[in-house]
C-alpha cells in the first residue's frame, strides 16, 4: 500500500500538495507478526494511511453483521469521531516529523489498543506543539480558535472546553 501511495503522490502537484493520507474501512498490518496498526506514516515520503476498522466501539463486541444491523447512537458517534480525528492528526504528525511522546498525555503518544487510543487528547502537549510550532511557523492563536470551532461544530465538548480554555489563557 505504501508503494501505491508513493506512485499516487509521484503524479500530483507536489508543489501544492504537501502530503498524501488514505483512508480504509480495512485492518491494517505493516508487516507479517503484526496483529495491526491504527495507522502509519512515513514522513520522509510524506505518504500515510490510516484505518477506521477498529474505531467503532462494537468492533471487539460484536460481529461485523452485528455491527451493520446495529443503528448508530450518539455516543458512539462522538467516541468514532473523536478517534477517527485523533488517528488522522496522530498520523499528520507524524507526516510532519513528530514521533511518538513519552512526556505528557498528547495526540501524539502511540496506542496499541482502544484504551490507550482513548487515552490521547485531541490536542498536543506543550513540547511536541513547540517541535510542530520549531518546524512549521504557525499561529498558535488561530490554530486554537480553529480546533476549537470545529471541535464545537461537531460536538466535542470536552476538547472545546480546553481550547477554549487555553485562548482565555492567550488573552
Amino acid at each position: 500500500f505504501h508503494n501505491y501511495l508513493v506512485q499516487t503522490r509521484s503524479q500530483r502537484d507536489t508543489e501544492r500538495e504537501l502530503l498524501c493520507v488514505a483512508v480504509t474501512m480495512a485492518d491494517i498490518y505493516p508487516g507479517d507478526g503484526w496483529n495491526f496498526v491504527y495507522g502509519q506514516a512515513r514522513s520522509t515520503d510524506g505518504v500515510g494511511v490510516y484505518s477506521f476498522a477498529r474505531l467503532d466501539p462494537l468492533f471487539y463486541r460484536a460481529t461485523s453483521e452485528e455491527i451493520l444491523q446495529t443503528p448508530l447512537t450518539e455516543e458512539h458517534r462522538i467516541i468514532m469521531l473523536r478517534r477517527c480525528i485523533k488517528i488522522l492528526l496522530h498520523e499528520i504528525g507524524h507526516l510532519f516529523g513528530l514521533k511518538h511522546c513519552i512526556y505528557y498525555v498528547c495526540l501524539m503518544n502511540g496506542a496499541n489498543n482502544e484504551k490507550e487510543m482513548d487515552r490521547q487528547r485531541l490536542y498536543l502537549c506543550p513540547v511536541c506543539l513547540c517541535k510542530l510550532h520549531s518546524t512549521l511557523q504557525f499561529d498558535v492563536e488561530h490554530l486554537y480558535e480553529t480546533f476549537g470551532n470545529l471541535c464545537e461544530e461537531y460536538e466535542l465538548e470536552t476538547e472545546c472546553s480546553w481550547y477554549q480554555k487555553r485562548l482565555e489563557y492567550i488573552h
